[in-house]
C-alpha cells in the first residue's frame, strides 16, 4: 500500500535478499530509490501514463519494419517530482479518479489543480494531448477552475491518425468545440470552455490585459514560430508560466518558461520553418505558397498514392485489404477506396472520354464540393464564441467556383488532369481543347447535397 511504512521496509528487506542471494552486480544498494518505488508503486500518474503509452505505441510503428526497435531495456524515472522528504499534508482519500494523485502529492495539491485556471493555445495532436491529461488529473475541475482552449482551425481527414478527441463524423467541425465536447465526457467535471480565435495582435480586443491577467498557466499548443512568440511575450508581461511543446514526426521539444526565473522561448531561435500546417493548406489558405503547396499535395493524392494503391490491389489483393483495415479513419478508407475504384474502371477500357469525365468530377470535388461544405459549416456571417467574426484576416471566406467550358483557366485544368489520368492507363493523350471543352459538356456531375 501507498505510505504504508510496514510494507516499505519489508520491500527494502527483499531488495536486500535478492541483492546478497543472487550477487546482483549493483553494488551498494540505495535504499531511498527502493523506498520510493515501494511508497508509491501502487499509483498511476496520468502524465506518466501517457509517456509510457507513446514510447509503447512507437515501438510498435517501428516493429512494422519501418524502424529498428528498441532490442534493450529502457529505463526511465521522475524521482524529482517526489517528496524528498515526509511532509505534513494530507493524505484523506476520497475514493474517486484523484486519489492517486493524492496518495503522492496530498489533498492540497490536487485541491489547486483543480482551482487553476488555465489557457491551453491549441487542440491538434499536442493539444487533445494537454486536454486529455488535464481532464484525468483534474486540472479545473474543481468550483473555482477554468481552461480556455483555442484553435481557429477544423478537422481534416488527415487529422485522424494523432488527434484522438476527434472522429470521422467530425470532420468539417471546429477543432476546438469538438475537443472540449470530448474531454467532457472524460470528466463532467471539466470547466473548460471552447474559443475559436486567433492569438495575436489581431485579437488582444478578445483576449485583453484582464483575460491574461486571471490566468494561473499557460500551455502552447501551436504550429508555427510567429504564434509562440506572442504568447512567450504576454506569459513574460504577465508574468504567467509557460508550457511550451513542439513535434515534428517522431521528435520532440519541450520547455518550461518561469518569467524572470528561467530561459524564454524567445530568448532562442528555431530553424526556419520547412512545413506548411495542413490546417492552414487544407481550409484557410492565405499565401501563394499555401495554394502551390496544396496543390503539389493533391497531385501526389491522386496521381501517385492511388496508382500505388491500385497496383498493391491488383498484385495482392489479401495483402491490400489488411492495410486497409489497419487505417482508423472511415473516411480516409472509402477516399482511398474511391480512388482506386477511379483507376480501376478507368483500366477495364479505357478512353480519353473517360478521363475527361474523371477530371470534371474532380473539379467539382475541389473547387466546388468541397469549399460548399466549408461554408455550410461556417457562413460568412458565423462568429466565434467571443462575438468576433470567424472569418477575418488572415483567413479569407471562400468562394465555390461553378464549371464553366469557356474559362480557359478551367479548361487547363480539365486538359491537364484528363491527360494525367492517360499517361498513368496507356490512352493515347488529346490536347485538343474543342474537343475537351464539348465533350466536358456531357459529363453528368452530382449535384452538392
Amino acid at each position: 500500500q501507498a505510505n504504508n511504512e510496514v510494507d516499505i521496509q519489508e520491500i527494502i528487506t527483499i531488495a536486500k535478499d535478492l541483492v546478497q542471494n543472487i550477487k546482483l552486480n549493483v553494488g551498494t544498494l540505495q535504499e531511498d530509490i527502493v523506498a520510493s518505488v515501494a511508497r508509491y508503486a501502487e499509483c498511476q500518474l496520468t502524465p506518466f501514463c501517457s509517456f509510457f503509452g507513446g514510447i509503447v505505441a512507437q515501438e510498435v510503428v517501428k516493429y512494422t519494419g519501418k524502424f529498428t526497435p528498441i532490442r534493450q531495456w529502457f529505463y526511465f524515472d521522475e524521482f524529482e517530482i517526489l517528496p524528498q522528504e515526509p511532509t505534513k499534508v494530507e493524505h484523506n482519500l476520497k475514493g474517486n479518479r484523484y486519489d492517486d494523485h493524492i496518495k503522492i502529492f496530498g489533498n492540497e495539491f490536487v485541491d489547486k489543480l483543480g482551482s487553476l485556471k488555465c489557457f491551453v493555445v491549441g487542440s491538434g495532436a499536442l493539444g487533445c494531448e494537454y486536454l486529455k491529461n488535464y481532464a484525468m488529473m483534474g486540472v479545473s475541475c474543481g468550483p473555482q477552475g477554468e481552461l480556455f482552449c483555442t484553435d481557429m482551425d477544423t478537422i481534416e481527414i488527415s487529422n485522424l491518425n494523432r488527434q484522438f478527441l476527434f472522429n470521422s463524423t467530425n470532420v468539417g467541425q471546429s477543432k476546438s468545440m469538438v475537443a472540449t465536447e470530448s474531454v467532457k465526457r472524460i470528466n463532467p467535471d471539466f470547466k473548460v470552455k471552447h474559443m475559436q480565435d486567433r492569438v495575436g495582435v489581431e485579437t488582444e480586443h478578445i483576449f485583453t490585459d484582464d483575460f491574461w491577467s486571471q490566468l494561473d498557466i499557460v500551455t502552447n499548443a501551436v504550429d508555427n514560430v510567429k504564434a509562440r512568440l506572442f504568447i512567450d511575450e504576454k506569459c513574460v508581461q504577465y508574468e504567467k508560466p509557460l508550457i511550451e511543446a513542439g513535434t515534428l514526426g517522431p521528435k520532440a521539444n519541450v520547455q518550461v518558461v518561469l518569467p524572470h526565473k528561467t530561459q524564454c522561448y524567445g530568448d532562442s531561435e528555431d530553424p526556419p520553418e520547412e512545413a506548411i500546417p495542413v490546417c492552414t493548406l487544407r481550409n484557410f489558405p492565405h499565401l501563394i505558397e499555401h495554394t502551390i503547396e496544396y496543390g503539389r499535395g493533391i497531385f501526389e493524392d491522386l496521381f501517385v498514392v492511388a496508382t500505388q494503391d491500385a497496383k498493391k490491389y491488383l498484385r495482392k489483393q489479401d495483402e491490400f485489404f489488411q492495410n486497409l483495415e489497419a487505417e482508423n479513419s472511415v473516411h480516409l478508407k472509402r477516399l482511398k477506396l474511391e480512388q482506386l475504384m477511379d483507376i480501376l474502371n478507368l483500366s477495364k477500357s479505357p478512353k480519353f472520354t473517360d478521363c475527361i469525365a474523371i477530371a470534371r468530377r474532380k473539379f467539382q470535388e475541389f473547387f466546388h464540393d468541397k469549399i460548399a461544405l466549408l461554408i455550410h459549416n461556417f457562413p460568412e456571417s458565423c462568429k466565434t464564441s467571443e462575438g468576433g467574426y470567424f472569418w477575418s484576416p488572415p483567413k479569407r471566406f471562400p468562394t465555390v467556383i461553378e464549371f464553366d467550358k469557356n474559362d480557359e483557366i478551367h479548361i487547363d485544368f480539365i486538359e491537364s488532369c484528363a491527360n494525367l489520368y492517360a499517361d498513368i492507363l496507356g490512352v493515347e493523350p488529346n490536347r485538343d481543347r474543342e474537343f475537351i471543352a464539348r465533350e466536358v459538356c456531357d459529363v453528368e456531375v452530382q449535384p452538392f447535397i
